[in-house]
């Protein structure tokens, strides 16, 4: 499905910021879609499911966003200011090395 729904909005300077567990992922999303730059977004967020289809959420946690292959530093700059300016706490981590710890 993303291999359809996302061309259309890809341009030359577009950054994908992808938010989703697991390993290989930026990977194989740059396979898919050669020229695109790539970062991960690793979200901590505290909330627990209390019952099925409840989730109680704590609080608002944070996102750390590891570069993967945009050569641009300015634009992944300016994507963390934006989320820190929503409220939205925002570090910046070495890509890896933030997919591993969060994997383990």
């Amino acid at each position: 499905m993303l291999k359809t729904l996302l061309p259309p909005l890809l341009k030359d300077d577009t950054v994908v910021v992808l938010i989703q567990n697991g390993l290989g992922l930026e990977k194989d999303f740059a396979l898919r879609f050669p020229g695109v730059s790539v970062m991960a977004g690793l979200a901590f967020i505290c909330s627990s499911k209390t019952k099925p289809g409840i989730v109680n959420h704590q609080c608002f946690g944070q996102i750390r966003l590891g570069n993967y292959n945009c050569v641009d530093r300015q634009r992944i700059e300016e994507f963390a200011d934006a989320l820190q300016l929503a409220g939205v706490m925002t570090t910046m981590a070495e890509f890896h090395e933030a997919r591993w710890k969060k994997a383990v």
